[in-house]
């Protein structure tokens, strides 16, 4: 009898144990055809990875494939340049910067009673003006709501102490009202505007004039002309990296970074560009400034960013010398998310 029991136990464990065997490989079945099913890709899934590799292989690197979401800044292609002066500008309040063939040209208006209003200038000028490009690129609108002007600085990556806030008052009064010229000159010689007229064309602000002429210029919403819009920034935008911009302490660190982040991609890899002294003093350089003092600042300039961005560059007695640097925000490609 007791022989009959175990029979009958061992046949119930050998059961439940096939049983189990059997629902482990039915699951492990479903995993390969669930794998078999991921593999089957659309269409458009399938483009993606074949550019995704393709980008991949001529990098010579891993790309994600999706990038992280980057707090980027932007400033329109043909004003990367070094056009705000670095300093105070008096009479006649007209500056202008000429590299390669392109020509810009800033000029004062005047307040009423005919007296000149003044040029933005300096590292709080710079800002400004990227912190102002920079949310009407991300809000792809010519109207830029302001608010509180801290706030504006702050939302673009870029600091600004409570003591420089009447001078931002003033500032975005002179970039609101000074004219802009942006020239072209051909191989032909012969000049053509690109672009004239002015970066805003409406403010809605407050404005309490006094005997000295002091304004309380208080901006709730800044609208960007069209022209100077559809010309030089919609879709002519260059992004950066907010926090690296936020690293130059003057305006000269300012300009020069922004055309090494700009520049240094293009260069080819393998390969470097020499520039003269000669022509980073037309470019970069306070009009009237002593070349060899130029020269000193520029070294201890380049020095700088190297140390914070880990941008080289080689100073040489006659020269400086150039080579590829990745870029610091990846290409846009179309199959990416915004990064922005």
């Amino acid at each position: 009898m007791s022989e009959n029991i175990e029979d009958i136990l061992k046949g119930l464990k050998k059961t439940i144990k096939d049983k189990n065997e059997s629902n482990e490989s039915q699951d492990i079945s479903e995993e390969v055809q669930i794998e078999k099913n991921d593999l089957a890709l659309s269409e458009v899934d399938r483009n993606i990875l074949k550019e995704w590799k393709k980008e991949e292989e001529s990098l010579g690197e891993v790309v994600p494939l999706v990038p992280p979401k980057l707090n980027l800044v932007f400033l329109p292609f043909l004003l990367t340049e070094a056009f705000l002066p670095s300093r105070k500008v008096g009479s006649p309040y007209k500056y202008q910067r000429r590299y390669g063939n392109i020509s810009i040209q800033i000029s004062s208006s005047t307040y009423p009673n005919g007296e000149d209003i003044g040029l933005p200038y300096g590292l709080l000028a710079r800002r400004l003006l990227v912190a102002l490009m920079s949310k009407s690129v991300k809000e792809k609108s010519r109207l830029i709501r302001c608010g509180n002007i801290k706030a504006l600085m702050n939302n673009a990556g870029l600091t600004m102490s409570g003591k420089s806030h009447k001078a931002t008052q003033k500032m975005l009064l002179q970039m609101a009202t000074m004219n802009l010229q942006v020239w072209f000159q051909p191989d032909s010689s012969k000049k053509a505007v690109l672009y004239k007229g002015q970066i805003f064309e409406a403010l809605s602000v407050d404005i309490y004039p006094s005997s000295q002429l002091n304004f309380r210029f208080i901006p709730e919403e800044i609208v960007l002309s069209k022209d100077f819009h559809e010309v030089l920034l919609k879709d002519k935008a260059i992004p950066f990296l907010a926090e690296t911009i936020a690293k130059a302490t003057s305006p000269l660190e300012h300009d020069t970074l922004v055309w090494l982040l700009h520049r240094l991609p293009r260069v080819p890899k393998d390969e470097t560009v020499l520039l003269r002294w000669g022509n980073l003093y037309q470019q970069l350089a306070t009009p009237k400034m002593c070349p060899r003092q130029f020269k000193f600042r520029m070294k201890k300039v380049f020095s700088k960013i190297q140390k914070d961005t880990g941008l080289n560059v080689i100073t040489k007695k006659e020269s400086v010398e150039l080579g590829y640097h990745k870029s610091q925000v990846p290409l846009k490609i179309w199959h990416w998310p915004e990064l922005y």
